[in-house]
């Protein structure tokens, strides 16, 4: 995104949200560094994937958190009802 980086759009988007539930967000980055994950975590990222990924890992990681994304999408309308 043009004068954003990826920490900035994460909290963007997760400043915009709001009752519409979490969007899953996942990194991915040229970065290799065990540290740099926890960063990214930290900064409300879902998950990081490292590049070069195969089309099997970032599979790995949307069933992961598709799922999970509307549970809490369906837990958030409940909860406005």
């Amino acid at each position: 995104m043009p004068g954003m980086d990826g920490f900035a759009t994460t909290a963007l988007i997760r400043q915009q949200a709001g009752a519409a539930g979490r969007i899953p967000i996942v990194a991915l980055t040229a970065h290799d560094v065990v540290s740099y994950r926890d960063t990214c975590l930290a900064a409300g990222m879902d998950d990081l994937l490292s590049k070069p990924c195969t089309l099997e890992e970032c599979g790995q990681v949307l069933s992961r958190l598709i799922p999970r994304a509307a549970q809490e999408r369906a837990s958030s309308a409940r909860s406005v009802e």
